[in-house]
This record gives C-alpha cells, structure tokens and sequence, in this order.
C-alpha cells in the first residue's frame, strides 16, 4: 500500500483527480480484472477508501515474515571468509615448505 499511497501523492501534485477502479478483489485467490465476467462489476472508489482497506485487513503475521524473507534472500551477501587450517593441516603445511 505504501507504493500506491505515493503514487496517489505524485499524481495529485500533478493536480489530477484520481478515482480507482475497483472490482472487489481482495485477495490473490479472487478474479483479476481481466477475468471478471463483465466490466458491470468494475466501480469506483476515492484513493482514501482504497488506502483504508489496507489498514482494516492487514497481512496475518507470518505473511509478513514470509516477505521479509523472501526480501532478505534478494540481498547480496559478502562471502565468508575462509576458515583458518586445523592443526593437522597447519603441520603438513609447515612439512611441504621446510
């Protein structure tokens, strides 16, 4: 929601009236619009009930965390660093230099 409520400000800066299409999709499991049976079912809402919606219904906890996951995993990680030689290794290498 924080998305669309900036896209919202940018184009009212712009001094355009917005209204959203809004066919009742509330869910992934609900129809897209370009599934619905006929376009009847499309209205229009002003951009604060739209962004009220995403306040009443908010994400159930581990929906969220499962995001931030999906998020963390995205990012670039530095690689480790190596481990430093058991004394097992350290011995043969100090054999193969002396």
């Amino acid at each position: 929601m924080l998305r669309w409520s900036k896209e919202i400000k940018f184009l009212e800066s712009l001094g355009k009236s917005i209204l959203i299409a809004w066919w009742g999709q509330e869910t992934k499991n609900d129809d897209d619009i370009d599934e619905i049976g006929n376009l009847d079912q499309v209205g229009f809402i002003t951009p604060s009930q739209f962004l009220e919606m995403g306040k009443s219904d908010p994400l159930p906890f581990w929906e969220k965390v499962k995001r931030l996951v999906a998020r963390d995993r995205k990012k670039t990680r530095k690689p480790l660093p190596s481990p430093l030689p058991t004394k097992r290794e350290a011995k043969s290498m100090t054999a193969l230099i002396d």
